[in-house]
């Protein structure tokens, strides 16, 4: 097995301009890790790279939970290699580009997290250099961590861009003002507070502080253009977070908060005095859906998470469940509330959920505390417990308590994630009869769809369209529900517009192609594929659908080619290997095709349909002993296979088992849809069997 610095390396990630990023494991304990070799690191200088090992070396000393461990640092046959934790919740960039901004106090908390990382590694001597939402990576309970630290990038000659005054490094679209300049004298912590500002600020808009139609352009922007405060993008966002955001983006770094700690509790303070406002108990509306179509034996997947934080008051709304105290006596039960609350603001779920357990030891009933234990519960996702403080809390919660509709919506996430569908349905269905917004009309509609109700799932994407018309991810959702149910033009058109308001959308344009497939527009499909593919590269999806496009449209190299890249990419992937051995088939290579599928059952031995589809094979060029063995391996995978069943009855015959033919065939008959084309073959192999 291949080994980097004494870690194992299990297969390939990702790969790009700087190197290739591995999953990997730890030999001394078992553990996942990511391995980032550094190929651009072999061109660097001999200064970059001291530097690298210096602060590579400074990192690993870094333990927070908002930074990302490294583990290991070194070098591989000339190239740099850094061993780190695995994450694979994706960035926030990504979460960005697929919900749109953040609610306001979500996104001060996600960046004050962050912040407190930074001022650890601060106070170990490293500057970041390169902060952006790309560069924060989600834990699976959505908890920031920052990750491609600038001494990553400074390996890599190929981005360091001469200006007048020096070198320039990092994302032009978030430098700080002295970035952009190359004034590389003038950095320092202030430039990563200027940096922990413009996550901020993309985080509340979408949109990064600095732009412009070119390079230069951005970085005059960088350097001289204050950006549009966040609340002119037309979203509400509280004063006291929007002023601590503008003054973290301040040109003169005199102006902005003195530290990265500064700016933690600066956005801690905004967090409170945002939360004093009127507002609901609740600690917040969360989503969490996965919805998979299928067309015509097309992979398309379709996701949309959404896990917002909480907004909660800092002390209890009135209630007749909830004790109300004066503020200097407070009871030991509600001063536990308030840490758990803080705790569970922060994103530490595990302690929020032990203090918040002492909180109701100490007053059952205290309301709050259930809330916010149940939200620390579902974030941490220990979905049983969620669902159970969510039923209590509901239990005690009076018929016309506002806090029912995010009680509600919080426990039929926790129902869709255990997949009880049916419960979580029903809490979707009061959350809207109580509010119907748009979001809690989204989750309804996509618990609907998940349960087969296509045309309920359609009404309520369509009133939540209604609602907000010029939304590409409602837009896009819908389609994919018009796509799965066989209605291709609408389909299409909702995808149209989605494309038309977010053109980088990947998903939008592969479920497109998806839908030009099916009305036979290879050209066009295969248009949109390659949209796609510009947007991703690597994305196997693309790839394997453009490539069995291409084939229905005549192009078998081009094809071959798409389908060849999937395979280098991922080697083990079922789709992939099912695509490979369906391509040879159709070209009449089947032993080719046997040996496909042969990979395919090596890489998925539980899947009936690889041996069904390798005894195809063998059964058109006479091997008969090694398709009677692979029908029964599938029949005894999935006994209800019918083109199983109707194969080995066909064996039988040809062996004389003439009453195990006819007991296949008929167990086949009653599985197909009758009048199909596979029904009436095999009825005429029955009847010709008839009483032998």
């Amino acid at each position: 097995m291949q080994t980097i610095g004494g870690y194992e390396v299990l297969d390939e990630l990702a790969r790009g301009g700087m190197g290739v990023v591995y999953r990997g494991r730890d030999p001394r304990n078992g553990g996942l890790v990511a391995i980032k070799l550094i190929l651009a690191g072999r061109e660097a200088g001999d200064a970059s790279l001291r530097r690298f090992e210096r602060e590579a070396a400074a990192l690993s000393r870094v333990r927070h939970t908002n930074v990302l461990a490294i583990h290991g640092s070194g070098f591989e046959r000339g190239a740099p290699y850094l061993v780190t934790d695995l994450l694979t919740g994706g960035t926030l960039q990504e979460r960005i580009n697929r919900q749109g901004p953040l609610p306001p106090t979500e996104a001060a908390a996600l960046t004050a997290a962050i912040a407190r990382g930074v001022a650890l590694v601060h106070a170990n001597g490293i500057l970041h250099r390169d902060l952006k939402p790309e560069n924060v990576l989600l834990r699976p309970g959505g908890e920031p961590c920052l990750a491609d630290f600038g001494l990553v990038s400074e390996l890599d000659p190929a981005r360091s861009r001469l200006t007048a005054t020096g070198s320039l490094l990092g994302t032009p679209s978030f430098m700080s003002p002295e970035q952009a300049k190359g004034d590389w004298s003038g950095l320092g912590p202030h430039s990563d507070v200027y940096g922990l500002g413009a996550i901020l600020y993309t985080a509340l808009t979408g949109a990064p502080p600095a732009s412009g139609a070119s390079l230069t352009d951005i970085l005059l922007c960088a350097i001289d253009t204050a950006p549009p405060s966040p609340s002119s993008f037309g979203r509400p966002i509280p004063p006291a977070i929007e002023a601590v955001c503008m003054a973290a983006l301040a040109k003169d770094p005199a102006q902005r908060p003195a530290s990265a700690n500064g700016l933690s509790l600066a956005l801690e303070d905004a967090i409170a005095h945002a939360e004093a406002l009127p507002s609901p108990r609740s600690p917040l509306l969360a989503l969490a859906f996965v919805a998979l179509i299928a067309v015509g034996g097309m992979i398309a997947a379709l996701s949309q998470v959404s896990n917002a934080r909480p907004t909660p008051t800092p002390t209890p709304a009135p209630s007749a469940s909830v004790p109300q105290h004066a503020p200097h006596t407070l009871t030991a039960a509600e001063r536990a509330f308030q840490r758990g609350q803080r705790l569970t603001r922060r994103g530490k779920w595990k302690k929020a959920i032990k203090v918040l357990t002492r909180a109701l030891k100490l007053e059952p009933g205290h309301l709050n505390a259930l809330l916010f234990r149940g939200l620390s519960h579902l974030r941490s996702g220990d979905y049983e417990r969620a669902a159970e403080d969510y039923s209590l809390a509901l239990s005690l919660l009076p018929a016309d308590d506002a806090e029912r509709v995010a009680a509600h919506a919080n426990r039929g996430v926790a129902f869709m994630r255990l997949g009880k569908l049916e419960m979580a349905l029903a809490d979707h269905e009061a959350a809207v009869k109580l509010d119907p917004n748009v979001q809690n009309l989204i989750n309804r509609g996509l618990v609907r769809g998940d349960l087969g109700n296509s045309e309920g799932a359609d009404r309520d994407l369509s009133a939540a369209l209604a609602l907000a018309p010029k939304s590409a991810t409602i837009l896009r959702d819908r389609g994919a529900l018009r796509l799965r149910t066989m209605r291709i033009h609408e389909a299409h058109d909702d995808l149209t517009r989605a494309l038309e308001l977010d053109p980088d959308d990947l998903e939008t344009w592969i479920l497109r192609g998806h839908a030009r497939n099916a009305q036979r527009r290879w050209a066009a499909s295969i248009a949109d594929y390659s949209e796609a593919l510009r947007l991703d590269p690597r994305n196997i999806r693309a790839l394997v659908n453009r490539g069995r496009t291409r084939s229905l449209g005549g192009d078998q190299p081009g094809a071959l080619a798409d389908l060849d890249r999937a395979k280098e990419l991922a080697p083990k992937s079922r789709d992939v290997l099912m695509a490979h051995g369906n391509f040879k088939a159709t070209q009449g290579d089947v032993r080719g095709a046997a040996l496909a599928f042969g990979e395919l059952i090596a890489a998925a031995p539980g899947m009936a349909q690889a041996y069904y589809l390798r005894a195809n094979c063998y059964l058109q060029y006479g091997e008969f002993a090694g398709a009677e063995k692979d029908l029964e391996r599938a029949l005894k995978l999935d006994p209800d296979h019918a083109m199983a069943l109707g194969n080995r009855g066909a064996l039988r015959e040809r062996n004389r088992d003439f009453a195990g033919a006819r007991k296949d065939l008929r167990r086949c008959l009653d599985l197909l849809p009758p009048g199909s084309s596979a029904a009436r073959a095999f009825q005429v192999m029955l009847d010709r069997i008839g009483t032998q």
